[in-house]
């Protein structure tokens, strides 16, 4: 089907399965922690950011790993982190064994996001990447839609049986991974040598392309982690009857347009250098913004909030779709799982940058009434590596950027 052998397509189903199975905890992770086990609100929030940090920096050490070794050790050690945390997490009843469980769920969740990946990719031809990177998006929003209605019915008879439950079917999805898929050949730099670490930072380093990208990547997350962030604490605290479900339905919203439309416009876009619907993504995704801020801004009626959530979520399939894309394509064969997994610190990056500065914005904004200038401003945050961009590449005179260097790769 659509050209992709059937390893590609076993490899997408336990993606969607496992993603459900995430979800079947995550949306209660801070209840279970502050109320079920009665931690408090300030050690579920502290906990979560760990699992956060730990998983951005296990996707790091996972691709530099899954580039030395056979990716299918790297799943392995992925599957059995996340056995033992959702078990040890079901058993929980103190801070420092629930501490172990998510920080376990973090190191686990870090290494199957790039290993698979990598295999995923791995087992494709290059002009098929997109549409793998489209699919492992749909994938991935499907499971999150399915998760949470599986979990909640679980979660009100016993939380530990909903954490024991992700435990099992990650430990089917295993069993169904080893059953139904090859064993991927070692990557090109299995054999490690003296020094490679520090030989690794130096080409990721000096790689033009990639920090190119890098900024352009760091930028988009930057704004586009309010739609989770920001977006929902202005709706709420301009609305508070409704704003609930208003975020309900925006996020509904965005699940059900990636769902729907990934594939199809990856489809017709993915013969493009992977650069421009890129960049159209991230103009699109900034648009949203500033759209959302004339909104707001204007006092519209309540329902054009629905316009500039369809405007970005747009940008977000494009721009995630083929930045993936992308950096898969620049990537030098040997160093291809790590720079995947440099896109998870990036995104990581951003969102913190992001965060910190609307979280510092939103008290004073919304008490002057000015909410929506806030969007204009991350809008215009975001915005400025474009101009650093466009001279950057005005700068050089070898023909090496950012449109050039992947054309050929996506």
């Amino acid at each position: 089907m659509m050209g992709l052998p059937r390893q590609v397509w076993v490899l997408l189903s336990l993606t969607l399965i496992t993603v459900a199975a995430d979800f079947m905890v995550i949306p209660y992770f801070a209840v279970y922690f502050s109320q079920v086990l009665g931690l408090g609100i300030g050690y579920a929030a502290a906990v979560l950011t760990a699992f956060t940090l730990v998983s951005k920096g296990a996707q790091v050490l996972g691709g530099y790993l899954t580039d030395r070794m056979v990716p299918d050790r790297l799943l392995t050690a992925g599957f059995c982190l996340m056995v033992l945390g959702f078990s040890t997490l079901s058993i929980a009843r103190s801070a420092p064994i629930a501490t172990v469980g998510i920080l376990l769920l973090g190191l686990g969740d870090g290494c199957l996001v790039i290993a698979m990946r990598y295999k995923l990719i791995n087992g494709c031809e290059p002009r098929l990447r997109a549409r793998v990177f489209s699919l492992t998006s749909v994938c991935f929003n499907v499971g999150s839609m399915v998760g949470p209605l599986a979990g909640v019915a679980v979660f009100a008879f016993s939380p530990s049986l909903t954490f024991a439950c992700a435990a099992g079917v990650y430990v089917l999805s295993y069993a169904a991974l080893r059953l139904f898929t090859a064993a991927a050949a070692p990557p090109p730099a299995s054999a490690a040598a003296p020094g490679e670490a520090r030989l690794a930072l130096r080409e990721i380093v000096t790689h033009r392309s990639l920090l190119l990208a890098a900024l352009l990547i760091t930028a988009f997350w930057v704004v586009f982690s309010q739609f989770q962030f920001s977006i929902p604490l202005v709706v709420t605290a301009l609305d508070s009857v409704h704003g609930t479900t208003t975020v309900a339905t925006l996020f509904a919203l965005n699940g059900a347009l990636i769902v729907a439309f990934s594939l199809p416009l990856t489809r017709v876009l993915e013969k493009l250098p992977a650069q421009i619907p890129m960049l159209g993504g991230f103009l699109l995704t900034l648009l949203g913004f500033l759209l959302l801020a004339a909104v707001q801004g204007l006092q519209a009626p309540y329902a054009w909030i629905y316009v500039p959530i369809v405007v970005l979520t747009v940008g977000e399939i494009l721009f995630t779709t083929f930045a993936n894309t992308h950096i898969a394509a620049i990537a030098p064969p040997h160093r291809l799982a790590t720079y995947l997994g440099l896109l998870g610190l990036l995104s990581g990056l951003g969102t913190a940058m992001g965060n910190a500065l609307t979280g510092a914005l939103v008290p004073p904004l919304l008490a002057g009434g000015l909410s929506w200038l806030m969007w204009v401003i991350i809008a215009v945050v975001a915005a400025l590596p474009l101009a650093a961009l466009t001279g950057l590449r005005g700068g050089r005179a070898r023909p090496q950027s950012l449109i050039h260097s992947s054309s050929h790769g996506s």
